[in-house]
């Protein structure tokens, strides 16, 4: 899947306004994102995967169980709209055509 802010909108949205709880979509969400970073061969050589939870910044490696609660409880790092500690590559731009490859 190619991840953009546009179907990336869950990831800071994760509370109902006025009300207790996560939002169905960003719980998804995480689950989503755990599979994907799951299958990052950074993975499975730090043992855990980088936390990209506001307090941790993806500077701490944990395991699913506790950087998902992390997310819960926290929420993600400012603008990580694309998941490059996560396995994605930074889109490049063609400068003489002003493209997105």
């Amino acid at each position: 899947m190619n991840y953009t802010p546009l179907n990336n909108r869950w990831m800071y949205d994760r509370c109902y306004s006025g009300r207790s709880g996560l939002k169905e979509s960003f719980v998804e969400g995480v689950e989503e994102f755990v599979i994907k970073a799951s299958q990052q061969d950074c993975y499975h050589i730090d043992g855990g995967i980088r936390c990209p939870c506001v307090k941790c910044d993806g500077t701490r490696i944990l395991e699913d169980r506790v950087y998902k609660v992390h997310l819960y409880k926290n929420g993600f790092k400012p603008n990580y709209w694309i998941w490059t500690d996560h396995g994605e590559d930074m889109p490049h731009v063609d400068l003489n055509k002003g493209n997105v490859i």
